[in-house]
């Protein structure tokens, strides 16, 4: 099933942007006194330093050891991070794994880079996740970098807790999207990285302090050890890829209040949760395994039955929804789900 989404306003781009409020005023103070200041452009090629050090906290609050200020790359958005961590740990013409459903930026990253793409099977039962037996498959082992979601970008499940132990063998980098972590049902849900693993390399990346309006400034992370973070800050000084000083201050705003307020959109998630759950039960609809609380992903519903799902959820749902098939999977629909308390 292939869904006509003309009416979801859908962007490869926004897929999972998730805001649930306009930037705070003191953010956009900041934002507007940066500019005001002169700082209009990048000066510090990784970040600047007061954002490098409450990014790396933010890092170390979603599973993220052995991080500092040192070893944190700000980036102008998750595509970024994506696209440089992936480059630098990977040779022209390298051997890149990647589960076949997964964000499509994950793909566009790789193909400017010329990279030979594995895509390992995934499987259904788990929510789509890349399969057990892919780990050691040779696709998998013989691959220079395997580029993993945790939690899965299309349906939010989530992998075993040891799996960089099967993972990141004979020198290969593994490359983790963390970006929604911070939407996990649980903290103990986390996957713990080591950025020291004396037996693998591992990069993290992910968006900054989302859902609160940061998200149209476009700031994401890249968390690596310090050889490859010196590498990463090499290649985006060279490119001359350049992140707003302006948002980066607006960012740092956010930081300051950020948890306490994210409390609360989280909260609102779970409650329009049970509403949506609710639905879905009464109209028979089967929804994948997930551990995050922002989305569902919703197997077997046709373009005809979507309105009826909105309308019977009221304002839990946002409405705005994705194609399973711009993650790989056509017989399934993303749903944001609402923080609204209406």
């Amino acid at each position: 099933m292939r869904l006509n989404m003309a009416n979801s306003n859908i962007s490869t781009e926004l897929v999972q942007s998730y805001s649930y409020k306009d930037l705070d005023g003191d953010a956009v103070k900041a934002s507007y006194s940066a500019l005001k200041s002169g700082q209009t452009h990048y000066v510090d090629v990784p970040g600047i330093p007061e954002l490098r050090a409450a990014a790396a906290e933010y890092a170390k609050s979603h599973g993220v050891q052995n991080v500092t200020s040192d070893n944190i790359i700000i980036t102008s958005g998750v595509q970024e991070s994506r696209f440089l961590a992936s480059q630098v740990v990977t040779a022209p013409g390298g051997k890149v794994a990647l589960p076949k459903v997964s964000h499509p930026g994950n793909r566009l990253a790789l193909s400017l880079r010329g990279c030979q793409l594995y895509e390992s099977e995934c499987d259904e039962q788990s929510g789509w996740l890349m399969a057990s037996d892919m780990f050691n498959s040779d696709g998998v082992a013989g691959s220079d970098t395997v580029l993993i979601e945790n939690p899965s970008r299309f349906s939010g499940a989530i992998y075993k807790s040891n799996l960089l132990s099967d993972l990141g063998l004979n020198d290969q980098t593994i490359v983790v999207d963390i970006g929604l972590s911070p939407w996990l049902n649980s903290a103990d849900q986390t996957m713990q990285i080591n950025l020291e693993d004396p037996n693998r390399s591992v990069i993290a990346v992910g968006e900054l302090w989302p859902g609160l309006g940061i998200e149209p400034q476009g700031l994401g992370f890249i968390a690596a050890p310090m050889g490859i973070a010196e590498k990463i800050v090499s290649m985006k000084q060279v490119l001359s890829i350049c992140t707003s000083t302006a948002a980066q201050y607006a960012a740092l705003e956010v930081s300051t209040s950020w948890s306490d307020d994210f409390e609360k959109v989280r909260a609102n998630l779970q409650s329009s949760r049970t509403i949506v759950d609710g639905a879905l039960g009464k109209m028979g609809f089967e929804v994948l395994a997930s551990s995050v609380s922002c989305f569902i992903t919703v197997k077997g519903i046709e373009a005809s039955q979507i309105n009826s799902l909105l309308q019977a959820t009221g304002s839990a749902l946002t409405g705005h929804y994705e194609s399973g098939s711009t993650f790989g999977v056509d017989d399934a629909v993303q749903f944001a789900v609402s923080a609204s308390t209406d």
